[in-house]
């Protein structure tokens, strides 16, 4: 008998290899997240939580802050995407709405710990984009994207997404191609 049919035998209706673990794991952290805090959250939490053993967390995951990154490293693809893209990429203002219907997700994530993290893999991402190149400069138009994303989810209904995704994407431009000139000029 081999070791996937003695698991899904265990567990009804579930084979072992089309169950989505990471995907499992990444919910679990997700409202662990909502519930919790960032701090207050464990691997061997996220682990019972998602009725998984460590070691498939860790065939999955490097860190805690690796499933962090990971849960929002679409996002964060997408806003590193408006330093370098000619125009507004099209998902962003559904990406911003999502956002501002998820405010205690988005909130959890800008704010305490978490926020150096976030914007420590916000700059990683722009740095990848090579629009930016020292880490000063990533790191300054990561923590702008994050404190004026901040700004609108909290004014409520101040603008709406599509008006508001066209603000983040020429402020997010313009800062990270007036960075760029003032490197080349000192």
């Amino acid at each position: 008998m081999k070791h996937g049919s003695r698991l899904s035998s265990r567990l009804p209706g579930l084979s072992y290899r089309s169950r989505d673990v990471s995907g499992d794991l990444l919910a679990a952290f997700q409202k662990l997240l909502l519930d919790r805090g960032y701090s207050r959250i464990s691997v061997r939490l996220v682990c019972s939580r998602a009725r998984v053993a460590r070691s498939t967390f860790y065939e999955c995951f490097q860190s805690k802050s690796d499933i962090l990154r990971q849960s929002i490293q679409p996002l964060f693809a997408l806003f590193a995407a408006c330093v370098y893209e000619k125009r507004c990429p099209d998902r962003l203002p559904l990406v911003l709405a999502h956002m501002r219907e998820n405010g205690r997700l988005s909130r959890a994530l800008l704010r305490g710990p978490t926020r150096e993290l976030v914007i420590g893999f916000l700059a990683d991402d722009i740095s990848a984009t090579g629009v930016a190149q020292a880490p000063f400069e990533t790191t300054a138009v990561a923590a702008a994207q994050l404190a004026i994303l901040e700004t609108w989810l909290e004014a409520g209904a101040a603008a709406e997404a599509a008006d508001f995704a066209k603000i983040f994407f020429h402020s997010s431009h313009a800062l990270a191609r007036t960075l760029k000139t003032q490197g080349k000029v000192a």
